[in-house]
């Protein structure tokens, strides 16, 4: 009796060692990134683009992110996509009246954090403070952001 009994218990053994682990281990689950925010200088008639930005987010440190600015005539934008903009290379052109400038912010989780965080559809995402369009990679690891700004006239400081 001792030698079936023994034998079952084996044998229930076996078997629960061919059941996978992973069935008993829990879904990943990644935080939603709640926030990006983005400042810089808005475009000035008569001067260069700005080439200083700040970037936050919540959790902070997260994420990345390269900028890029885009000029189009005014009386090429039509606000469709087939749009000629051409992207600012190089040696910055003096900013004009003439022009729409559109800043394209490509941002990106860090490697590190990309098991832990994501980037949702409806993150509360600003450039200056106003929203912004964005559109979020289907894996939700990265986003563009993009912004049109008319270059505004300079202020003039009192002497």
């Amino acid at each position: 009796m001792k030698k079936r009994f023994f034998s079952l218990l084996l044998c229930l053994c076996m078997v629960l060692a061919l059941c996978p682990v992973t069935a008993f281990a829990e879904g990943e689950s990644r935080e939603p990134i709640t926030e990006i925010s983005i400042e810089i200088q808005s475009p000035i008639i008569g001067e260069t683009l700005a080439g200083g930005w700040s970037m936050s987010s919540n959790p902070v440190s997260t994420i990345g992110t390269t900028i890029a600015w885009m000029q189009i005539l005014k009386t090429d934008y039509t606000g469709g996509e087939d749009d000629p903009w051409q992207l600012v290379w190089g040696f910055t052109p003096t900013c004009s009246e003439d022009y729409y400038y559109m800043l394209v912010c490509n941002v990106k989780i860090y490697e590190r954090f990309v098991g832990t965080y994501f980037i949702p559809d409806d993150i509360d995402a600003t450039i200056n403070g106003k929203k912004c369009d964005i559109e979020v990679a289907a894996d939700g690891n990265s986003c563009t952001m993009t912004y049109l700004f008319e270059a505004k006239t300079p202020s003039l400081s009192a002497v």
